[in-house]
Order: structure tokens, then C-alpha cells, then sequence
């Protein structure tokens, strides 16, 4: 069972030192999920690139096909 010493102490000081720790914890857990979802959107759109590149290289090969 997890204990949470920002609920079971008195002195003021602990109380300021275990808040702030929590909130500099959220905060990098917050920047490490932004960062890990700017990654994902990153491979997403390189992903989209390269299939608009596959689908002009086959258009550009028809054309060609065509014209001959």
C-alpha cells in the first residue's frame, strides 16, 4: 500500500517541500507525454509523405506509359 506523506504531516515546511515534489513529478510526466505524442504525429505525417510520394511515382510512370 502506497503511503502519501503530503496527507500525514503538520509542519508546513514538509507540507510545501512533498507539494511542490508532486507537482514538479506531474509537470515532467505532462512533458514527457506532449513529448512522446509530438513523436507519434511526427511518424504519422513522414508516413502520409511517403505515401503521396509512392502515389506520384506511380502516376508519373503511367503517364509516361501513355505517351510512348
Amino acid at each position: 500500500m502506497v503511503r502519501v506523506e503530503f496527507f500525514h504531516t503538520s509542519d508546513p515546511r514538509m507540507v510545501t517541500l512533498w507539494g511542490m515534489g508532486m507537482g514538479v513529478g506531474v509537470f515532467f510526466a505532462g512533458m514527457l507525454k506532449l513529448w512522446f505524442w509530438m513523436e507519434m504525429n511526427k511518424n504519422a505525417v513522414i508516413r502520409e509523405v511517403k505515401r503521396v510520394e509512392l502515389q506520384v511515382a506511380v502516376l508519373a510512370k503511367e503517364m509516361r506509359a501513355g505517351q510512348a
